[in-house]
């Protein structure tokens, strides 16, 4: 039995492990569709750690009219001129003393930053092959962001969004567990597989302030939209803020535990077309 809502509703869904199949592409299947609805006005945006550079390139001339929310929320940005609408990056003190516990660690992060309109990746000489395999990836795709450097100066120069490094999860675990407690009120943290590489662990860490649900919220607020009924999906830990906040919470099948446990509804697996065709089936009750 489906359940009834008695409000205008909006839907919000990740990216990879959810909307994306595989090979990080919308399938044929869920292009045409997805685009199909969009055209037909039903609400849906979309909130990622991706940027709006790879957002873009992933949708091509898919036009998406809600803000995209980007770098699981740092970023608020406009899908069709790639200009961000919304920045939040972290505090200055706040980045230095995680840049002090990372180089004690013997961690090489890259450095996602923001000035004056242009964001930058700032990345020392790759040094393990799961930064390799983001570096060629990002260069493979013309990416304009990437700086190569030798010292960290640049970066802290800027308004800095973003740490990220990539390890072996044994080599992190730990890690993402001591700077959870030590940040705790300062920047959130997220630690997962890589999709397409799972030998390799992401740690990622944002300002406090930088989640999906805020920045979704904001979005809704920007739109008028504050008493629609909340839809997400999501699949990955950097879920769990949208997870927390919406009216609805929709995992993918092939979703981490934690989000499973979160979830008012489970779907299909990601490379089923799930989201696609849990929107197809609710769109006649949202038009």
């Amino acid at each position: 039995m489906q359940e009834i809502i008695d409000r205008p509703r909006v839907f919000f869904s990740d990216l990879d492990g959810t909307l994306l199949n595989r090979e990080a592409q919308l399938s044929a299947f869920t292009r045409k569709h997805f685009e199909e609805l969009l055209q037909m006005g039903m609400p849906i945006g979309l909130a990622t750690a991706r940027s709006i550079v790879s957002v873009r390139s992933i949708f091509g001339d898919i036009s998406c009219e809600l803000p995209i929310v980007c770098a699981n929320g740092a970023f608020i940005s406009d899908m069709k001129t790639g200009e961000h609408l919304s920045v939040q990056a972290m505090g200055e003190g706040v980045s230095q003393r995680l840049m002090d516990e990372l180089n004690a660690a013997k961690l090489v992060p890259f450095i996602s930053s923001h000035d004056r309109g242009v964001d930058h990746i700032y990345m020392q000489p790759v040094h393990n092959a799961g930064t390799e395999y983001y570096y060629q990836d990002r260069t493979n795709d013309g990416d304009p962001r990437i700086r190569l450097v030798e010292g960290w100066d640049a970066p802290f120069r800027e308004q800095i969004v973003s740490f990220n490094v990539i390890a072996p999860k044994a080599q992190l675990k730990e890690m993402e567990q001591s700077l959870k407690e030590q940040f705790a009120d300062e920047l959130n943290f997220y630690g997962y597989s890589d999709w397409y590489h799972p030998d390799w662990y992401w740690l990622s860490s944002y300002d406090k302030a930088a989640t999906k649900a805020s920045a979704i919220r904001q979005v809704m607020n920007q739109q008028g939209w504050n008493d629609r009924h909340l839809t997400v999906f999501g699949d990955q830990t950097n879920d769990i803020p949208m997870f927390e906040d919406a009216d609805h919470a929709v995992a993918t099948a092939n979703a981490c535990a934690e989000i499973l446990s979160l979830a008012d509804e489970i779907i299909g697996n990601h490379e089923e077309d799930a989201v696609v065709k849990y929107l197809l089936d609710v769109k006649d009750r949202v038009m």
